[in-house]
């Protein structure tokens, strides 16, 4: 079982979900793709993400039942660097699928992959298809804000084993934050409310 969050890329480009259409709660009964790109910054988006989208595919990730024998729990990061296609053949042998058939499931991954036939392509879905993007991406403030939001969660689901991660990203001042005034802490301190104060005490003493 694979779960996702959408990401800002998709879910303010690409907009097929019929959920991107819905009115969102308490924001004028617009949609959440209209809301999403509403925000100047790409980083007030990956706050707004991080309160809805990311919020709710995190607590499914967290809630789920593992290592249930009757599925088989793959990661995205795994089958993006599968170009082998050995992760890939042992989930369809999982699901039972004879020989015959296995080749072409192996063929059709291939045609459908970033590394395959999709290489190059230009596709309104994928940003880049690169993982750990978010490494690049995030400020260490954003970072700090993830932690805040999110504590362990990246411990608990086995993708870091501390917090050291956040010594890590490198998206440093990005432009569109430093053009504004207060940048990204007087949105941090919109969204976070009274929560940012201790945010922001926890970030220094970490």
């Amino acid at each position: 079982m694979i779960l996702f969050s959408a990401g800002i890329r998709s879910c303010s480009a690409a907009a097929n979900e019929s959920w991107l259409h819905e009115p969102v709660p308490g924001y004028d009964n617009i949609t959440y793709q209209r809301r999403l790109n509403a925000f100047e910054t790409r980083y007030e988006q990956y706050v707004f993400e991080m309160e809805n989208s990311t919020d709710s595919t995190l607590r499914d990730m967290q809630g789920w039942q593992y290592d249930r024998a009757n599925c088989f729990e793959a990661r995205y990061e795994d089958l993006r660097q599968d170009s082998q296609m050995a992760y890939w053949s042992k989930i369809i042998d999982f699901l039972g699928f004879e020989a015959a058939e296995q080749l072409v499931c192996r063929q059709r991954f291939w045609e459908h992959s970033l590394f395959g036939s999709l290489s190059g392509r230009g596709h309104s879905h994928v940003r880049s298809g690169d993982v750990a993007q978010w490494k690049r991406e995030f400020t260490p403030e954003l970072a700090q804000a993830f932690r805040w939001k999110f504590p362990k969660v990246l411990n608990a689901l086995g993708y870091e084993p501390d917090d050291r991660w956040i010594s890590q990203v490198n998206g440093g001042t990005s432009m569109d934050t430093a053009a504004r005034p207060d940048g990204l802490a007087a949105m941090m301190r919109r969204f976070f409310g009274q929560h940012w104060e201790r945010l922001k005490v926890s970030g220094r003493s970490a």
